[in-house]
């Protein structure tokens, strides 16, 4: 598909570029409703670092929402992008 995901990943492909995230910290998204016992939402703040084969690399800090739900083995599980 023609999704912004897929051309990034073709873009870092093409360009042979190393990416890394370091996970800044966890919460709840503004407006959430509060997590029940089998799902909830989180805003995820990283660290994106973009090492390309050739020139410097980039930093920037990015966010993402993400909706969880509680899997049959007690582990929370990504279900959903919101607002994607």
């Amino acid at each position: 598909s023609g999704s912004a995901a897929r051309q990034q990943w073709l873009s870092w492909k093409d360009h042979q570029v190393q990416v890394a995230v370091t996970v800044l910290r966890v919460s709840l998204p503004d407006g959430a409703p509060a997590p029940s016992e089998d799902s909830a939402f989180a805003r995820v703040i990283y660290k994106l670092t973009e090492t390309p084969a050739k020139g410097p690399a980039t930093e920037s800090e990015e966010h993402v929402a993400l909706k969880l739900r509680r899997g049959a083995d007690g582990s929370w599980r990504v279900v959903g992008l919101p607002n994607v």
